[in-house]
């Protein structure tokens, strides 16, 4: 952090550049790159291009091309640099070097693409604005669903507290397995998320990104042979996105198939599958993203081309990394990185950069905790129908008896000052609202 601040914000490129070849050169040559350290050597190398120092650039780059992971989108950038590099020292004694800006766009040059923008370049500012945008949101968005969050854990354990107490009284409560789609309601989880979050980060996002996730996991449960929990996935997979053939087509498979290992081996499979689809997926966005923001862009409308390609980097930033090894993803994910470098040269180059990894980070937050958030919707609405009672002794008066102790509680928590925000008094609160629930005609006669 310290480097980056000396390199974007400070303008001190030897010092920063000194800072990153002390964080990628802590290692034997040999050893593997870390994301750190390859980020590091890149950075080390545009600090010294900055500086005019090719020759310790290109060093930066060589080191990252030999050390770096096979693939990654930082080696292959710095392959390129390298490259470029290479052009304009062997250019140096003839005709005249290319400038970096162009150097950069040839080597990008691949397809109509860059034609199609070359003649209109979207303005840095534009595309720093939009960005900023998102930097902003994404954060907010998940301060938001943190209390929704915390409220969802707190009910968890107000649960969780009361049927251990009635399991000490000799009361079992069990809430047998039920179909997803009969207890969690796509309305009603749309709703309760449209009032924590509003239109910060759209509904179709999150049901989109969470549907795909519950699938997977649905997938990989099966491969480690837990039946029950890839049911309970794939089942809120297809409450997500009931259009969504590759859950509803495996959960037809769990009843079929009665052999663990059948299961685990179509389970594996499928997930390979499911991968190569996703894949798939993912270039078709690119692939349309970049093709509407040349056309947009072409057209003089900067005002539409620059989401386009906001979103074409959002989507490649949020893919896992082994969809970046796919040889067309990259390409695209290439051309979309050299369409911002050549949109603003290597100085707005750094501020997007940042700002994209920012951004991206923020969504990558706010997408784990909204699945840990819709795990607990779902949870909750299981936990929400009538359980079945195992108990040696009768169990309607210890319910009763129960009930009476916890709206006691209740009553005299909520007179007192202070105390009915209390998070205790939330709790008991919460486990008289869901006992008179499971047992209503208790609660009526108590």
């Amino acid at each position: 952090l310290e480097a980056w601040y000396l390199e974007v914000a400070a303008g001190s490129f030897e010092e920063a550049a000194r800072q990153y070849e002390a964080i990628y050169l802590t290692r034997p040559p040999g050893a593997r790159a870390s994301a750190d350290r390859e980020r590091a050597a890149y950075r080390a190398g545009c600090c010294y291009e900055a500086l005019g120092k090719e020759g310790l650039a290109a060093l930066a780059y060589d080191w990252l091309d030999r050390s770096g992971v096979e693939d990654s989108l930082l080696r292959r950038r710095a392959q390129a640099r390298l490259r470029r590099l290479q052009e304009q020292h062997a250019g140096s004694s003839g005709s005249g070097s290319d400038s970096v800006s162009d150097g950069v766009r040839g080597d990008a040059r691949q397809e109509a693409l860059e034609a199609a923008l070359s003649g209109s370049m979207l303005e840095v500012a534009a595309i720093l604005e939009s960005i900023e945008d998102d930097v902003r949101r994404w954060p907010e968005a998940r301060r938001r669903l943190q209390g929704a969050l915390i409220e969802k854990q707190l009910s968890a354990e107000a649960v969780k507290d009361l049927l251990d107490r009635l399991r000490r009284q000799g009361v079992e409560l069990d809430f047998p397995a039920a179909d997803s789609a009969s207890v969690l309601k796509l309305g009603a989880v749309e709703s309760e998320y449209a009032q924590r979050i509003g239109s910060l980060v759209p509904w179709k996002t999150v049901r989109s990104h969470m549907s795909r996730g519950f699938l997977v996991a649905g997938l990989r449960a099966a491969a480690c042979r837990d039946a029950s929990s890839a049911r309970r996935c794939l089942s809120a997979a297809l409450v997500l996105e009931p259009s969504l053939e590759e859950a509803r087509e495996f959960l037809l498979r769990l009843d079929e198939l009665s052999s663990p290992a059948a299961l685990a081996a179509l389970a594996t499979s499928r997930l390979e599958e499911q991968q190569r689809l996703d894949v798939a997926i993912l270039r078709q966005r690119l692939r349309g993203h970049l093709t509407r923001a040349a056309q947009e862009a072409a057209a003089q409308r900067r005002d539409r081309a620059v989401p386009e390609l906001r979103d074409a980097w959002m989507a490649v930033e949020l893919a896992p990394p082994a969809f970046l090894q796919d040889r067309e993803i990259g390409e695209l994910a290439e051309r979309l990185y050299y369409e911002f470098v050549a949109a603003g040269g290597d100085t707005a180059q750094r501020f997007l950069e940042m700002a994209w990894s920012d951004a991206a980070g923020e969504a990558r937050l706010f997408l784990d905790l909204a699945q840990e958030w819709i795990e607990h919707v779902h949870r909750d609405a299981l936990r929400s129908q009538p359980p079945l009672v195992r108990s040696v002794f009768p169990p309607q008066e210890i319910i009763a008896r129960e009930l009476e102790q916890l709206a006691r509680a209740v009553k005299k928590q909520a007179g007192a000052e202070g105390r009915r925000s209390d998070p205790r008094h939330l709790m008991v609160a919460q486990q008289l609202e869901r006992l008179r629930g499971w047992f209503p005609d208790l609660a009526a006669r108590s």
